[in-house]
């Protein structure tokens, strides 16, 4: 069973708050190490009074940090734990660096070297890498739940794998059943009445019934069986037919 739930609420302001943070930090650092040292490509030290680090320019950095990562779904609990992280992350930094460029070509005040802009891109897809593995880590650990999915066992195997491919989502199948009168296979649970899968349920320890494209009424009483029950959550997947007139 579940060993706790996970406050998506608190997850989320913590993911936005690291994000602001790493852009501010990854700015102090770009700043000073270009202070510094003399860079290849670049003339020689950068003097001070070519780039100060502004309250406006923090806020603009933080802004446009927010905006890149919320664009690329990261405000989204899905975002927080898919697995495509370092995809997104590049395409986030390419839209900061675009946004970037468009302000400090239309603001000649915002004083911003490229060299520093460059830099400050670098450090803060490794600050953004870092964080964001661990808010991925936080957001899936502990939580782990069984999903029972009751369907033919064809549609069970395919669910089966479809879930497997998502590891980071939490879920791990605990079994197949099949209703009554459906063939069953080795290892697939043969149901007898919609009844019996309370048995299956506690077996399997399961927290999750995941429904397949099952026979209409057998779904349907197990399902009004299982919410009086109360000790799972109940998932059902709409059939094509059902999708087409709506009926979800």
């Amino acid at each position: 069973m579940q060993i706790r739930t996970i406050d998506r609420s608190g997850i989320r302001w913590w993911a936005a708050a690291g994000d602001g943070f790493a852009a501010v930090a990854a700015l102090w650092l770009a700043r000073e190490i270009r202070l510094s040292l003399s860079l290849p490509f670049t003339a020689s030290l950068l003097p001070p009074r070519n780039f100060r680090l502004t309250a406006a320019l923090v806020l603009i950095a933080v802004a446009v940090q927010v905006f890149s990562m919320s664009l690329l779904g990261f405000s989204t609990w899905r975002g927080r734990i898919a697995a495509s992280l370092t995809r997104r992350l590049t395409a986030a930094l390419f839209i900061e660096l675009m946004i970037f460029s468009t302000i400090v070509f239309f603001d000649s005040r915002l004083r911003l070297p490229r060299s520093v802009l460059v830099i400050y891109l670098g450090i803060d897809g490794l600050l953004l890498a870092i964080h964001r593995t661990l808010v991925r880590r936080v957001a899936t650990a502990g939580v782990r739940g069984r999903a029972l999915i009751v369907g033919t066992a064809e549609e069970g195997r395919m669910l089966a794998h479809a879930i497997g491919r998502f590891p980071q989502a939490g879920i791990d199948v605990s079994g197949i059943a099949v209703p009554p009168g459906l063939p069953s296979e080795e290892g697939v649970f043969a149901l007898r009445d919609e009844e019996d899968l309370d048995r299956v349920i506690a077996e399997t320890q399961s927290d999750h019934v995941l429904f397949a494209s099952t026979e209409e009424l057998f779904r349907d009483r197990a399902i009004e069986h299982l919410a009086l029950a109360g000790r799972s959550s109940l998932w059902s997947l709409p059939s094509p037919y059902e999708t087409l007139i709506g009926r979800l």
